[in-house]
């Protein structure tokens, strides 16, 4: 159901009279996600005592919150299995989580969220910001492994992003053009983060937030294709950036600073550029 053409990887056309569309998927994605986080959303909003929301809350809808986190991959598998049938699904798992990835990829996928990240602090102590860096050494090893480990197994939108969706956008746009639509997807989908009660859980307005998405939502597209199609590499290398942020305690929920992660957002532009330079010297298929 994939092919790899000048290092672009596309998604073959669906067999069935009447596939779901690429616009039906995102539709399905953001309805289950969405009303997991309408669930996140008023349980931590009766949590912090608002009426409306106390009202609201039941926990007959707890089940519902699990949405937030499997709503995408879900509607993944839904919508490869009515296109392209089990037999698919099957296929498109192999490709998904195949591992022969040239040895420097994976090195690199495993360094650059470590070491961006480690390099935040030094980096601020150079300036005038009152916030000073945490005595995490050698713990923040420890810290990164356990949340990294979290991180893997809840965290599996990226079947869906990258896995599903990229493919099928690269088939119809250029490299760039569809990592830029999936970006601005990628984006929106976290949205409701910013409606809990204190706002994003790391502490950063959206600005940063964007700031921030946009460099990695197109350094996991160029690394999706560089890999051949291997989500497992891209996934490897998001949660490396959430756990490394972490534990490393950079966002402004843990530094009460703002300065740590715009210098983190810097750092990530210089791979995020080299990205975007990659997938612009791409063809369209």
């Amino acid at each position: 159901m994939l092919v790899v053409e000048n290092g672009i990887v596309r998604a073959e056309p669906a067999r069935h009279r009447r596939a779901l569309r690429l616009t039906g998927f995102f539709a399905l994605a953001f309805l289950l996600s969405w009303t997991g986080a309408g669930a996140v959303l008023v349980q931590s909003h009766a949590a912090a005592g608002a009426d409306w929301a106390v009202d609201l809350w039941s926990p007959g809808l707890a089940p519902l919150t699990l949405l937030m986190l499997f709503g995408p991959l879900a509607a993944a598998i839904l919508a490869i299995i009515w296109n392209y049938g089990p037999g698919g699904l099957w296929r498109f798992l192999k490709r998904a989580f195949h591992v022969d990835v040239h040895p420097a990829l994976w090195l690199g996928v495993l360094a650059l969220p470590a070491l961006i990240a480690a390099a935040v602090w030094p980096l601020s102590g150079l300036t005038e910001d009152t916030a000073s860096a945490p005595a995490l050494w050698p713990a923040v090893l420890v810290s990164a492994g356990q949340i990294g480990l979290f991180y893997l197994v809840f965290n599996t939108e990226e079947i869906a992003w990258r896995g599903y969706a990229l493919p099928q956008l690269q088939a119809r746009l250029s490299p760039l053009s569809a990592n830029a639509v999936l970006t601005l997807v990628w984006l929106v989908f976290h949205l409701p983060l910013f409606a809990m009660p204190s706002g994003h859980p790391a502490g950063y307005g959206l600005l940063p937030f964007i700031a921030m998405v946009v460099p990695i939502g197109f350094l996991m597209g160029a690394l999706f294709n560089r890999a051949a199609g291997s989500v497992l590499v891209v996934h490897v290398l998001h949660q490396g950036f959430n756990a490394w942020g972490e534990a490393w305690q950079i966002f402004p929920v843990f530094s009460g600073s703002s300065l740590q992660i715009w210098i983190f957002v810097g750092l990530l532009w210089i791979p995020g550029l080299v990205a975007i330079a990659w997938l612009a010297s791409r063809r369209r298929g």
